[in-house]
């Protein structure tokens, strides 16, 4: 059902919420123990066994944005998300049931949809049972976020910038219905390589709203970690990612997805980098679209550096780019610059305000905008 302005919809899709309620369920009945999170910057709120051991935990967000830019008549202030996680694990750590339920705002900007809208989408983001044998090997079953950097880390939380870089879930998806395999594997020096290989249920990669579908997908991320415990004091972090997505579309088409990803930390400055490329343009359904499709791929890149001013201040700056079609100029292309600042005056708070400059593809015109968020966990 496509989703239209002033809706309230309600969407679950079933198979990770039964995946999920039957974890929660078959572990209620052994010893849990808290999720082995930051507490105290979370301030989870944990049940306890009548013995006090803790049995469950449960913490969120809360996500209140301002966003206005030239080409609108004015700005704008919402409640952008309110997310809830609950997470349950066995005594001996085997066994872990998570969940994340999202009160989102949809239908927002027609180009820049991470801005929010006037609909309301109450949806289970993710939620998944997972088995750990070892850090060498964890089976996870139920939705899942597609393992890529930024959808991995996209909690307003842990993100410098209020609004999302324009390829996100543009053109990876972000979640899919699957049973995933996942690792560590490091030597004495911390160095090594992490896996994830996933198959089960796609989403739709023809459709600009690339909602979920019963269609066959699998693929994987192999991350690197190249910064070890003897390398230079100045390098804190070298990760390399290689991220595939094999898939079809309800067109009956296949397509490829490959992306490449970087994390570097040198001291007080952090490098984020993604890229990837689709085998399919990204279509929505104007005539000219549709008829166009297979003209091109779509691709889509970011590279943002944030320098640590104090324990408290980050300054950031951040290019984007998004082509949804590379063989023909569609309105939806868009380059962005963004330059902004996050404060954080205790660890469970996030202040941040933005600039940015667009340059979208003709026939819309170049703008300015500015975004504002307070972000509280809970």
């Amino acid at each position: 059902m496509k989703l239209t302005r002033e809706t309230f919809r309600m969407r679950f899709n079933m198979i990770p919420v039964v995946v999920s309620l039957a974890g929660f369920m078959a572990l209620g009945g052994v010893p849990f123990r808290v999720w082995a999170g930051e507490e105290e910057d979370l301030d989870a709120l944990a049940l306890e066994s009548p013995g006090g051991e803790r049995q469950l935990s449960v913490h969120g967000y809360a996500d209140l944005q301002y966003g206005g830019d030239s080409s609108e008549q004015g700005g704008s202030f919402i409640q952008n998300e309110l997310s809830v996680f609950v997470r349950a694990t066995t005594k001996d750590e085997k066994w872990t049931a998570f969940s994340e339920i999202e009160f989102d705002r949809i239908d927002g900007d027609v180009y820049l949809t991470d801005r929010g809208g006037k609909s309301i989408e109450v949806e289970m983001e993710t939620g998944w049972v997972e088995f750990r044998d070892s850090d060498r090997f964890r089976l996870r079953g139920g939705k899942l976020l597609l393992p890529q950097y930024w959808q991995s880390n996209h909690y307003p939380n842990l993100t410098m910038s209020t609004l999302a870089p324009l390829m996100s879930g543009n053109v990876f998806p972000k979640s899919i219905v699957a049973l995933q395999a996942s690792g560590d594997w490091w030597n004495a020096n911390d160095r090594g390589l992490s896996y994830a290989f996933f198959a089960g249920g796609g989403a739709n990669t023809a459709l600009m709203e690339l909602e979920q579908n019963d269609n066959p997908a699998a693929g994987g991320r192999l991350t690197f970690r190249l910064a070890g415990r003897d390398g230079p004091a100045w390098l804190d972090t070298l990760d390399f990612s290689l991220s595939t997505l094999v898939s079809e579309n309800d067109l009956d088409q296949g397509e490829l997805i490959f992306g490449l990803d970087s994390q570097i930390r040198l001291g007080r400055l952090e490098i984020l980098a993604e890229f990837a490329r689709g085998s399919l343009p990204r279509v929505d359904n104007s005539l000219r679209s549709r008829l166009d499709q297979e003209e091109g791929d779509t691709v889509g890149a970011y590279l943002q550096a944030a320098y640590r001013l104090s324990d408290k201040w980050h300054g950031f700056y951040r290019y984007d780019y998004l082509d949804f079609n590379d063989g023909i100029p569609t309105p939806r292309d868009e380059t962005r610059h963004t330059v902004g600042a996050n404060f954080r005056p205790r660890p469970n708070v996030s202040l941040k305000l933005e600039l940015f400059h667009s340059e979208p593809e003709h026939p819309r015109d170049s703008y300015d905008g500015v975004a504002a968020s307070v972000v509280f966990n809970f």
